[in-house]
């Protein structure tokens, strides 16, 4: 994460000669006009439930924030006075972008635009304004929204199989029972039964007639 956040940055961070984590009165003295920014992204990432970490990336490049949720960074924010944000999309991300109509089309576009490196792509998103802040924001959110949905959506799919497998022994039981042979009488069983039945009206005539 910090080498790319390193590599996507154009601008060099106010932060690089500060050996210390800065203050708020620092980022906000180094910031300038990306304060305000600065403060929306970080309100909005608190309600995504997201917890910020500062560290350093590299001895000149100075101070970043990541941004994690149960111990998986989700997003950074490089504080150069621009202000960047920083998404890594991969494949699942990427596709419940596509498939869902509540992202707007440029966000979708900008996700397609940006080059793989390895299995993820690196949004870097300058954060100019309070739109591009509520982009980036929306990005974060389709990002974590993507890795709760294939574990719905695998659950949904392991409980309609199981729904059609139960169906579907139903139907063989059903079937089985219908079809069960009824018990044949063979010829010999069927000769003495006649016989047995002629003994015993012969029977009951002599008695009758004596």
């Amino acid at each position: 994460m910090a080498e790319s956040i390193e590599a996507a940055s154009t601008e060099e961070s106010p932060t690089h000669q500060q050996a210390k984590r800065p203050s708020d009165s620092n980022l906000r003295a180094l910031l300038g006009p990306a304060w305000s920014r600065y403060q929306t992204a970080l309100k909005g990432l608190a309600d995504l439930g997201l917890d910020p970490e500062f560290y350093r990336y590299s001895p000149s490049g100075g101070w970043a924030l990541r941004f994690q949720l149960n111990h998986v960074t989700g997003c950074a924010l490089y504080l150069a006075q621009s202000l960047v944000g920083l998404v890594a999309v991969g494949a699942r991300a990427e596709s419940y972008l596509h498939h869902s109509p509540k992202y707007d089309d440029h966000i979708v576009q900008l996700v397609k635009a940006t080059p793989r490196r390895g299995t993820v792509r690196w949004v870097k998103m300058p954060l100019r304004s309070q739109e591009d802040v509520r982009r980036f924001l929306t990005l974060v959110d389709a990002k974590i929204q993507a890795r709760q949905a294939p574990k719905v959506a695998k659950e949904s799919k392991s409980a309609a199989k199981d729904g059609k497998a139960g169906k579907a022994a139903a139907a063989v039981k059903k079937s089985a029972v219908s079809h069960k042979p009824r018990p044949r009488t063979s010829a010999a069983s069927a000769g003495r039964k006649k016989a047995d039945t002629g003994r015993r009206h012969s029977t009951a005539r002599r008695n009758s007639r004596g």
